[in-house]
């Protein structure tokens, strides 16, 4: 996702330094792609597509909070590497996320699938502070 925006930085004479002038592209290309598809799909089913009113509103607060993600994540990657911030910024929303389906929606239950869930955040957390560890400058 990163890749094109750090080539045309380091390999585009004059091009610019800061990921935010890159973000307009970026999320204007994702809206005409998902509105390309969403029409496609519209078509499949010839125009009556299964879009409950309901799911509006949720849509809407997730896309704010997905765009404001993508944008801390371009500036993380900005700030550290690729090599730091990616596994960082992706553990992080999985983490959210899982948590949210144990506390909130209660989807996963069982002694069995909490023990290999806590497993799995611990391994995670582990492995992206050993990383963040390992570029720090002594």
């Amino acid at each position: 996702m990163m890749t094109p925006i750090t080539y045309i930085i380091e390999n585009i004479p004059g091009a610019s330094t800061n990921v935010l002038d890159y973000m307009f592209t970026h999320f204007s290309s994702i809206f005409a792609f998902s509105t390309v598809y969403y029409f496609a799909y519209c078509i499949y089913k010839r125009n009556k597509p299964h879009a409950p009113s309901n799911l509006v509103l949720p849509s809407a607060i997730y896309g704010f909070l997905w765009s404001t993600g993508m944008v801390l994540f371009f500036i993380s990657n900005k700030l550290l590497s690729q090599v730091v911030s990616f596994p960082i910024t992706t553990r992080l929303p999985s983490t959210i996320g899982v948590l949210t389906d144990v506390f909130i929606f209660k989807t996963i239950k069982g002694a069995m699938n909490l023990s290999f869930l806590i497993f799995a955040i611990v391994v995670g957390l582990t492995g992206d502070i050993l990383l963040a560890l390992s570029n720090v400058e002594l």
